[in-house]
């Protein structure tokens, strides 16, 4: 949780690293696994991965299931074509 030093324009400003941060260390740690939800801490001292979470909250989600679909199928026809 943000402390009152933290405002959203400071918060915005990370995003790129947060991004970039998560997106190296699920190619590194995780390749083939299809979506994870990343926690990260943002500290004055930098940016640090909490853990990763490998099953979807759906139930409290609101998605269009059409598209989550879609997604889901392209990603697993991306890994059939990957599997020797």
């Amino acid at each position: 949780i943000p402390t009152k030093d933290w405002s959203k324009d400071s918060l915005e400003q990370h995003m790129a690293e947060v991004r970039q941060l998560v997106v190296d260390a699920h190619l590194k740690m995780m390749p083939n696994v299809l979506l994870a939800g990343w926690d990260v801490a943002i500290t004055p001292g930098g940016l640090y991965l909490l853990e990763a979470n490998l099953s979807c909250n759906f139930f409290r989600a609101s998605l269009d299931r059409q598209q989550y679909y879609a997604f889901v199928g392209e990603a697993i026809g991306w890994l059939e074509r990957k599997t020797p």
